[in-house]
């Protein structure tokens, strides 16, 4: 897919004798995507708007809000003047550091801007360190990152419940990374019209029913049926999550392919401390 961005690897244990030629050839891969997409700001328009309207949908209201950005890399899906005018300060994780770079520069954001890049960040596998360097979110956001990590995890000989695996653990990192009542966000591309054909020339009205037409027909990307995510998100007591939400869909166009995009936003609930009455 044009566009997307730099992620890390799936690493089966049967792959582990080449894991360091999977990791090179797919870091190589997908800093020829950004290459090629950084150019392309014009292609992103009216997805760009979306995603940044969401977002800042979503701001809890606190005075020193943070917002992360995990798959940040070119940045041509986020308006970060608006971004930056809405949120105190802002995380971008990527694992291209240059791009990240790029989009800041390209963006022309004023020097001292309220920005932090985090680049070198595997997503798939994100070293504990690199965690700790960033701040709990009031909000985290996975903005269309997740079908490139089951892509990459296909590349790598990755099965069914393996992909599975692969998304559980990406939203975990996300619902990980929120302060308590902050709202998660992921935003992900779910079929294309190479697949589905009448997606190109489907009305606003129509995405709605074409949504529940792909996934009730099993003609979706592997791990990306919002509603199965969803049902994930709240059955596990573990995430500590209240509050869910999906935006109605739209179609991302770029080139002579369109995406079907959805956004599902959850809550994180508040941390309660027990007081011991007694003394």
């Amino acid at each position: 897919m044009p566009g997307r961005r730099c992620l890390g690897t799936f690493r089966p244990a049967r792959l582990e004798p080449e894991c360091d030629f999977l990791i090179s050839a797919t870091l190589r891969h997908q800093r020829e995507l950004n290459l090629g997409s950084a150019g392309r700001w014009d292609d992103f328009a009216g997805h760009r708007r979306r995603v940044t309207d969401l977002i800042l949908g979503h701001r809890t209201g606190r005075p020193s809000s943070r917002l992360v950005v995990l798959g940040a890399g070119n940045c041509n899906d986020l308006e970060l003047a608006r971004l930056l005018a809405g949120f105190a300060d802002v995380d971008l994780v990527d694992i291209d550091t240059e791009a990240l770079a790029g989009a800041v520069r390209r963006q022309r954001l004023p020097d001292g801007a309220r920005l932090r890049l985090h680049g070198g960040v595997d997503l798939t596998d994100p070293a504990p360190d690199r965690l700790e360097r960033l701040s709990r979110g009031d909000v985290v956001v996975s903005t269309t990152v997740l079908t490139q990590l089951l892509d990459v995890a296909l590349q790598a000989g990755a099965t069914g419940p393996e992909l599975l695996t692969v998304r559980d653990d990406h939203l975990r990192l996300i619902t990980g990374l929120l302060a308590p009542r902050g709202v998660g966000m992921l935003v992900t591309d779910v079929v294309s019209s190479d697949t589905c054909p009448q997606l190109r020339t489907t009305g606003t009205g129509g995405l709605g029913p074409l949504l529940a037409e792909v996934v009730n027909g099993g003609n979706f990307f592997t791990g990306a049926n919002p509603f199965a995510i969803e049902r994930w998100l709240s059955t596990s007591p573990d995430l500590r999550l209240d509050r869910f939400g999906m935006a109605p869909p739209w179609r991302w166009d770029i080139g002579d392919r369109s995406y079907l995009v959805s956004a599902l936003a959850f809550r994180k609930q508040a941390e309660w401390r027990t007081i011991n009455a007694a003394g």
